[in-house]
């Protein structure tokens, strides 16, 4: 191509909308071939790793819907054995919709659709020969009415051969352009950049696509090295971070994130491995031990990646948990568990406790989280307040006693602008807007920004790693980029922060949304304070019989209960079904255990309440009355058992009379003795 068509576009305005149009025909250019992998034969699976044939196989072809739940799609490719191109698979099928890519029978690979319309590639590096694909395709069934399942078509299931050095032409435009138009008017850069497209414009031959792939490596070492040489920088930073949100339960119950949580961490070993440089942070320890128990040569590849720094459990806490309703003791167990069982898993407790997405924070808070060694803590709901912007981003907070800890608001926007997000692209644009949105720029340069599909979708993507790799090397007049954990940004706000520049903060942090869930799902909640009422005494019994019972897998079940979207009664119904049930049976279990074998005629009764106790209750058929038991204490005197006895009345004791109708021999009145107060 000559300089003549172009000059018409030396106007930036005309610039940008023409590279773009070339980025689009060079993603076309770098698919050296196309191998239609429908129809394919396909049979219905039972939704397990390694899944199980359940029905006859059929012909599965382009067009045709998922008429079942699960449906694995099996197909034989041929990749050559001296081809440049890099074997992928293209995925389609509606939006919604879930799969897990195995070769040979090893899951490779997370597909996911289900909270964003994706269809990008999965990328096979170093495939060669012949190889057995097979692909698990989940639909989403959804909840009845209010959610009713989706219409899922299969639109397309290829083999790709794709010319990287093309590709990695078409990401470098493609980025450039980015951060050409976020500089400011102003920026000298912007000239070195502009200069830079044009050329790389001027000497692609976009209308020969074998000439294009001869050329591409060398007019993207060229870009890069006009472009992304770390000269001219600017002196703010942004750490960056993979990152994939998944909600324990929502609009799915525990046994769907199960899977949504092995596609994900698979996807990300082989991300890992070819990107060595990145940073995955996953925060949730059920998320953990799911994968141990479900899929367990890819938890043996995520600890691998978990030691050497590649992955990442900023968590501290055993789930998000909802900080209004759990009881305080619950809150501490959050903390005290979640770190020990993080221990099993990483070398050392994390300074910074991750809790992104809870609806606003109980000002108890700073006094825990200082008790547990907890130095920040990290999240961006605040943002979604429907009145009232917050006004800090990184401030010093106060519990009533005095303790504190800081806070740090993530300021991503999201893409209508309104909130702040903890799921994002990881574009130029969402860069440069975390860092302008930040409010506390005089005493901070450094912000934290995590990138990548959350709930299923797989967490960071190919394109977003290469596009991050090249704003590493330093954009010409942009924002500094390096990669970084919420640990890592914890350590420099301790250490390079002057505390006095710092607001504070004395009151809870309130979040204006998500109102009435505290009003909703009242038999969870309920189950919850019975729970903790129960787990409580059950650990008192075991301290005063000297017996010693390890009781962490009963607090984990209540503890998982305790997630945002579980206790404050935001999930679907199949998913509260669920946890309700689950937290019925703890409270029979726990129930069994503390009243298993107890003599009511010489057994000391003991008060496990927070509080002292005096009134009636029953047990083992009798009833039982007392005048005062003090909170954590038992007593053996007191106590009177109320035993009936029949009268011309009704019933009496030294307690009470009942007066019974001589008719129908219903109770018409209720005397109290003690007061001759009657009911």
């Amino acid at each position: 191509m000559n300089l003549k068509p172009l000059r018409r576009y030396a106007d930036p305005l005309m610039l940008l909308p023409y590279l773009r149009e070339r980025v689009v025909d060079l993603h076309q250019i770098a698919v050296v071939t196309r191998q239609d992998l429908l129809p394919a034969q396909a049979y219905p699976s039972d939704g397990a790793l390694a899944p199980h044939q359940i029905g006859p196989r059929f012909t599965f072809g382009q067009g045709d819907r998922l008429e079942h739940p699960f449906v694995t799609l099996e197909a034989e490719v041929q990749c050559p054995q001296d081809s440049e191109a890099c074997p992928t698979i293209h995925f389609k099928c509606g939006n919604r919709t879930e799969g897990l890519l195995s070769i040979d029978g090893r899951p490779v690979s997370g597909i996911g659709t289900a909270m964003w319309d994706d269809s990008q590639p999965v990328w096979l590096a170093g495939l060669r020969g012949e190889h057995q694909i097979a692909l698990q395709v989940e639909r989403d069934e959804g909840d009845g009415a209010m959610r009713p399942a989706e219409t899922s078509c299969l639109e397309r299931f290829d083999l790709l051969l794709m010319h990287e050095p093309t590709f990695d032409l078409a990401i470098a435009i493609a980025t450039a352009c980015e951060v050409y138009a976020v500089l400011d008017e102003y920026e000298p850069c912007r000239g070195t950049i502009r200069r830079a497209l044009l050329d790389t414009a001027k000497n692609l031959p976009i209308h020969d696509p074998s000439a294009v792939r001869a050329l591409a490596a060398e007019l993207c070492q060229n870009l890069v090295d006009r472009v992304f040489n770390g000269q001219h920088q600017r002196a703010a930073r942004v750490m960056v971070f993979g990152h994939a949100h998944i909600d324990l339960a929502w609009l799915w119950s525990r046994d769907k994130t199960r899977r949504k949580t092995v596609r994900t961490f698979a996807a990300q070993l082989e991300l890992a491995d070819r990107f060595p440089w990145v940073r995955f942070q996953q925060g949730q320890y059920p998320l953990y031990q799911w994968t141990r128990e479900d899929a367990p040569e890819v938890f043996a590849g995520v600890k691998e990646k978990l030691a050497s720094g590649a992955m990442v459990a900023d968590g501290s806490v055993y789930v998000e948990p909802d900080t209004h309703a759990p009881g305080l003791e619950s809150l501490v167990r959050q903390l005290t568990l979640g770190r020990r069982r993080f221990r099993e898993i990483v070398p050392r407790d994390s300074q910074a406790v991750w809790m992104p997405d809870c609806f606003g924070f109980s000002r108890s808070l700073p006094q825990l989280f200082a008790k547990a060694g907890i130095k920040v803590l990290f999240t961006s709901k605040i943002s979604w307040s429907e009145q009232t912007r917050f006004p800090h981003d990184t401030f010093r907070w106060y519990g009533p006693d005095g303790s504190s800890v800081l806070v740090y608001f993530l300021t991503t926007p999201s893409k209508n602008g309104r909130i702040h997000c903890y799921n994002t692209d990881g574009t130029v644009d969402e860069i440069d807007q975390t860092w302008r949105h930040y409010q506390q720029h005089e005493a901070n340069q450094t912000v934290l920004m995590p990138y990548g599909f959350g709930d299923g979708g797989g967490g960071p993507r190919e394109a977003m790693h290469r596009r991050m790799d090249l704003l590493q090397r330093g954009a010409a007049g942009f924002l500094r980029v390096e990669p970084g954990t919420p640990s890592d940004l914890a350590d420099h706000l301790i250490t390079e922060v002057d505390p006095e520049e710092l607001p504070t903060w004395h009151d809870e942090l309130y979040l204006e949304h998500h109102r009435g869930t505290y009003s909703s799902q009242a038999t969870i909640k309920s189950l919850n304070a019975v729970n903790e009422r129960l787990l409580l005494a059950a650990e008192t019994c075991d301290t005063l019989s000297l017996k010693h019972r390890d009781r962490a897998q009963q607090w984990e079940k209540l503890l998982f209960a305790q997630f945002h979207d579980i206790l404050p009664g935001t999930s679907v119904e199949a998913a509260n079904r669920q946890e309700t049930q689950h937290l019925i049976d703890l409270r029979d279990e726990l129930q069994v255990e503390l009243t298993a074998g107890a003599d009511a005629s010489n057994t000391p009764w003991f008060n496990a309440n927070g509080w002292d106790f005096s009134g009636r209750w029953h047990n083992d058929g009798c009833d039982f009355t007392a005048d005062h038991i003090p909170a954590h204490s038992a007593t053996d005197s007191g106590i009177t058992p109320l035993s009936w006895e029949p009268s011309e009345a009704g019933l009496h004791n030294d307690r009470w009379t009942l007066k019974r109708d001589s008719n129908t021999g219903g109770i018409t009145s209720v005397i109290d003795k003690a007061t001759w107060r009657s009911w």
